[in-house]
């Protein structure tokens, strides 16, 4: 039987089991709102049914793949109606169609139960896709009244509770996230990332005829993978607006911000999410919480297990629906947290699991995963094999469109702007990562100084990089490196501000040093961005522009850990801007700890410190894991010192320390000196803790802070580097007044 045969023969069958159920609803009363909507809806999908009936293609897809993936959805959706029958007891007795035991009183009640909602509610998602694939266009359809379609908004109405449970959560929202990206990478260029939408693959994954529900797109640097989930997650909320149960999950993993970076992080931002979108869901987030210290709320425990508890309680509670969830750039996460997260939702996608059919999940990532380790669950599309022709096309595009601005700007004539198109389509061998760079430097040159430009331009992304710092002028240039440096091993994207604090300059005001800031960042275009975050502030959120590295390749450019500075390395080498990630993070832990002893000292004594107090948060928070990457021995002992009076357990650097964290930016002169177990347990050294987030196993047995000796809140902290000082130093000791 061919493909054309096998779908005529599907659609027939679908349409005769379709009638079937039109005929025995119409012995209902039609004008009962439940009856007359099905009846409309299976009557609208039994139209569409006999058009692929006469037509099997529509457009261009009629190969064997496209062809096979309409037969599967129309024999899927034979299986939907047959069980909805089954569930409504009906039989045919030769033509007169009845229901069994219930009679037709028990139809009512039965299409008002949840199970054969959800039936009808998987009916019209697989029609809405088998109209989008013929049509190439999402669209409500004419049966579904204005009362099935929703949009995704973010619910504002908590009660006291529940946002405290949300604020708890909060790492970053995931809507502002996608804005700020494409914002900081421009739009999307019209006509690409289309393709993936028609690829059987995509398609299968979509509807829920498909055997897998997990879909991983796969590619190499700049190939495009975070615009693909940008373009998907729009294209599946404008789906899921089409629906009342659908609900569209999604994050976007940043490297450079630890709030970003980790399983927990990615799970407290799709939770953060769900319950904005599904509030009544979020009862089951706060069952897991405990009261401690004045009536505050934490997670009771201190694992991702927890987080993924609350996650699939949601999803699976009986009226949460159906959701989609996309996790961009998964390789921007530790290796466990990818591990982690690709186990669970495997899990998740088991055949084995009942609650499996209202999930599905795609994840994109630049290095694929093992092929003898790739989850069974989960289908690949792979952009530098699999749709490398249609990356490229894309690429062209974005090429196209930019270099007609830049030609339209500066007077190109239409000639010289083809011929430029040619050669940087060319050139960037699919890489929207060189194109983008590439067409950036066009901008504000003529003709002739565009070919020269496109002449001397470097093949390799690198090259462009160090093209770039080896323009900066020599004066300039070690306040470039030190800007560079702070950005590549902040723990999270820092303000213009913050930048200009944490660097330093003795000898300049406030306002000239961030003056000098900024017009170091003129030259680092090809390096840096400007992106919008959320950040925590007071009992809300603010949003900020930070400074970040402009592709993940930057960092991999700038970070060189197995190699050893020399002396012949200067500022006029590209050599001088690589950075030695384990001696480098000796000078940002040596800046925290100098601003935090003596900005915490001016707070304490009731004066606001201006100068730090903007700095102080990043500071207090983070200086430990700064000091966590230097190596065993230090090279600057003072750095040791000045670090052992924020471990040593009386000493005063320490209490303001935990003050602070504790109370944040409040006044913290008022925190008495000898404070009680309460008012400075661990519970102050929140931040601590990776996910920044207080668990206990027992709240009632939390160990006091005040309790803990250097050695061991050094430990705690995870700094080798101090706890060999501190044991070496005791040996001394030891030694000394043994043979004394």
């Amino acid at each position: 039987m061919n493909d054309t045969t096998g779908i005529t023969t599907a659609a027939a069958r679908f349409v005769g089991i379709t009638d079937e159920a039109i005929r025995f609803f119409q012995q209902l009363d039609r004008n009962t709102n439940s009856v007359s909507k099905r009846v409309q809806q299976l009557e609208s999908f039994s139209r569409l049914a006999r058009e692929v009936e006469l037509k099997p293609s529509a457009e261009d897809h009629n190969d064997e793949e496209h062809l096979g993936l309409t037969r599967q959805i129309l024999v899927y959706c034979y299986k939907l109606t047959s069980r909805i029958l089954s569930r409504l007891e009906w039989v045919d007795n030769g033509g007169r169609h009845t229901s069994t035991q219930q009679g037709l009183l028990g139809v009512y009640a039965e299409l008002n139960d949840r199970e054969v909602k959800d039936l009808f509610e998987e009916l019209h998602r697989e029609q809405l896709c088998l109209v989008a694939f013929r049509n190439s266009r999402l669209r409500p359809l004419s049966w579904a009244s204005e009362s099935d379609s929703r949009p995704l908004e973010y619910s504002h109405t908590f009660k006291d509770r529940e946002r405290e449970f949300l604020s708890l959560l909060f790492v970053t929202d995931p809507r502002e996230d996608r804005a700020a990206l494409q914002s900081s990478k421009g739009p999307i260029t019209q006509g690409t990332c289309t393709w993936i939408t028609e690829t059987t693959t995509y398609r299968s994954w979509l509807s829920g005829s498909g055997d897998r529900r997990g879909l991983h797109i796969q590619g190499g640097e700049g190939h495009g993978k975070t615009m693909l989930a940008i373009y998907l997650t729009e294209q599946l909320e404008q789906l899921a607006t089409c629906m009342s149960t659908d609900t569209v999950l999604y994050f976007f993993c940043n490297y450079g911000n630890i709030n970003a970076n980790s399983a927990t992080a990615v799970l407290r931002g799709l939770i953060w999410q769900l319950c904005r979108l599904r509030p009544k869901l979020l009862h089951h987030g706060l069952k897991r919480t405990v009261s401690v210290d004045e009536g505050r709320i934490v997670l009771a425990i201190n694992s991702v297990e927890t987080l993924w508890q609350i996650f699939t309680t949601m999803i699976h509670d009986p009226n949460a629906g159906t959701f989609t969830c996309v996790v961009d750039g998964l390789d921007e996460c530790d290796e466990s947290s990818i591990k982690t997260l690709t186990e669970r939702f495997s899990e998740l996608l088991s055949s084995e699991n009942q609650g499996r059919r209202n999930f599905r999940v795609l994840l994109t990532s630049r290095q694929p995963f093992q092929q003898a380790n790739l989850p069974t669950e989960f289908s690949v599309i792979c952009l530098d094999s699999d749709a490398h022709k249609h990356i490229v096309q894309d690429v062209q595009r974005l090429i196209n469109h930019r270099v007609s601005n830049v030609a339209l700007e500066y007077g190109w004539s239409q000639d010289f702007q083809e011929e430029m198109n040619k050669s940087l389509t060319k050139r960037a061998g699919g890489s929207f990562l060189w194109a983008t760079l590439a067409v950036s430097g066009l901008k504000g040159q003529d003709e002739n100084a565009a070919a020269k430009y496109l002449n001397d331009l470097a093949g390799d992304v690198n090259e462009i990089y160090e093209s770039s710092l080896m323009a900066v002028p020599l004066e300039c240039r070690q306040k470039v490196r030190s800007i560079l440096t702070w950005v590549a091993l902040a723990y999270y994207p820092l303000s213009v501000e913050e930048l200009s604090t944490l660097i330093s300059d003795e000898f300049a005001t406030p306002d000239t040093a961030i003056i000098n800031m900024k017009a170091c960042l003129s030259y680092c275009g090809t390096l840096l961005m400007i992106k919008t975050e959320m950040r925590r502030f007071g009992s809300g959120y603010e949003t900020i522009k930070t400074i970040q590295l402009s592709h993940g390749s930057v960092r991999d450019y700038l970070l060189q850990p197995y190699v050893l500075r020399i002396a012949t390395d200067t500022d006029t080498d590209p050599a001088f801007f690589h950075i030695i990630p384990d001696n480098i993070h000796e000078i940002p832990a040596s800046r925290c700890l100098e601003i935090m002893e003596k900005g915490l000292e001016v707070e304490a004594k009731r004066e606001r410190c201006m100068e730090y107090a903007h700095v102080l948060p990043y500071a207090s928070r983070f200086w430990f894991r700064h000091l966590r990457q230097c190596p065993e021995k230090l090279f600057d002992e003072t750095l040791a010192k000045g670090a052992l009076t924020f471990l040593m357990q009386n000493h005063e650097n320490r209490r303001l320390w935990f003050s602070y964290l504790r109370n944040g930016q409040e006044d913290i002169s008022t925190i008495p000196s000898t404070a009680t177990e309460h008012q400075d347990t661990i519970v102050g050294l929140e931040e601590i803790n990776d996910s920044d987030v207080v668990f206990f196993e027992h709240p009632k047995d939390t160990t006091s802070a005040t309790q803990l000796q250097a050695l061991q809140l050094a430990s705690l902290l995870g700094i080798t580097a101090i706890v060999r000082k501190i044991l070496v130093s005791t040996s001394l000791l030891t030694c000394a007044e043994f043979y004394n």
